[in-house]
């Protein structure tokens, strides 16, 4: 098409802002804004497993060539264990979908890939991969990285359902050196811990209400950990959270625990746990309740600082009233190093 560019908004993200910005996709005439000079054209297709036709995997695939820049997208969709999509429905998903794209004028190249895998009410499984790569000499702090998942949104997590009882998540970001620092800086909106970072959670719950009688279990784990480079630091922490009870004819019998954990290594050096139980017994006649918390709590003293360079190499000998350079010099063999 002549004259037409990507309309994109303020920078926005590619694909999360872009490519998920309804209509979802690239061939929708929102996502296209008229512009002098500009040229874009696409070409695509349909590929898929034979001689299934298409029930192991099939994806319809777009190449579009965006003028001047130039950039260049790959948009992918598909699905796996399913029929083959319909070519003439633009707003039919599979089970997965890629977008790359090559953004010559931002000196930028980023790829998406997201995938959902559900096996009826039993399974049900998503999650996705983002990286970018920049080479400008003053790339934003945030470009370089490689997600599998990501900590905030919530949604973006690796995600996995059985039978809605048992859910859990996961995430692991990877920040070039210095990452965390500037997020610091501004405050930390994305509520970062390091350059690197891994984390997930776990819940188990189930309840069961039989009119005059009802039963619950819940549990829940979260844990996470970071490196940061700058300065040199390890930090991670868990929670466990746990509830279970029956309640019948205004009668109840439950238990509560609660309990973190938090380390950092090596500078401060510092390890703190709590554990906190709570059980009730409301019969008719009786009640009671216990409520206990237990904290521990370590801490090393500051040491000093690393030493990242020499301030001055020199040569002692005990003969010698003060130490000399030893850029040049010659010295005896039982000369000792002095910094």
């Amino acid at each position: 098409n002549q004259m037409m560019q990507p309309a994109r908004i303020d920078a926005e993200h590619w694909y999360y802002g872009y490519y998920k910005r309804a209509p979802v996709g690239m061939t929708g005439p929102e996502k296209w804004a008229v512009k002098r000079d500009a040229f874009a054209v696409g070409v695509g297709t349909t590929i898929g497993s034979m001689p299934d036709t298409g029930y192991a995997i099939s994806a319809k695939v777009l190449l579009i060539l965006s003028l001047p820049g130039p950039r260049i997208f790959l948009q992918g969709k598909g699905s796996f264990i399913e029929k083959k999509p319909e070519n003439k429905d633009e707003k039919q998903e599979g089970t997965f979908e890629a977008l790359l794209v090559l953004d010559t004028p931002a000196q930028l190249f980023q790829a998406n890939l997201a995938i959902t895998f559900k096996m009826g009410a039993l399974l049900e499984v998503g999650g996705g991969v983002d990286a970018a790569f920049s080479w400008a000499k003053s790339p934003p702090p945030d470009v370089w990285h490689v997600y599998v998942g990501e900590k905030e949104p919530v949604e973006r997590r690796v995600h996995a359902k059985v039978l809605e009882f048992l859910k859990g998540d996961t995430w692991l970001m990877i920040n070039r050196p210095g990452y965390f620092e500037s997020e610091v800086k501004r405050g930390n909106p994305n509520e970062r811990m390091g350059d690197f970072e891994i984390g997930g959670s776990l819940f188990l719950g189930a309840d069961f209400d039989f009119a005059v009688v009802k039963v619950w279990l819940h549990a829940s784990i979260f844990a996470q950990a970071a490196v940061t480079w700058e300065p040199q630091q390890i930090v991670a922490n868990a929670s466990l959270n746990g509830s279970a009870g029956i309640m019948a004819l205004g009668m109840e019998l439950s238990a509560e625990l609660n309990a973190d954990a938090l380390a950092k290594a090596s500078k401060p050096l510092y390890f703190g746990a709590s554990v906190e139980v709570e059980v009730r017994v409301n019969l008719i006649f009786f009640k009671w309740i216990f409520h206990e918390k237990i904290s521990i709590e370590y801490t090393r003293p500051g040491l000093p600082d690393y030493v990242h360079e020499f301030v001055a190499l020199k040569s002692d000998h005990m003969k010698a009233s003060e130490a000399r350079d030893l850029e040049h010099a010659v010295v005896p063999p039982d000369v000792r190093p002095v910094i």
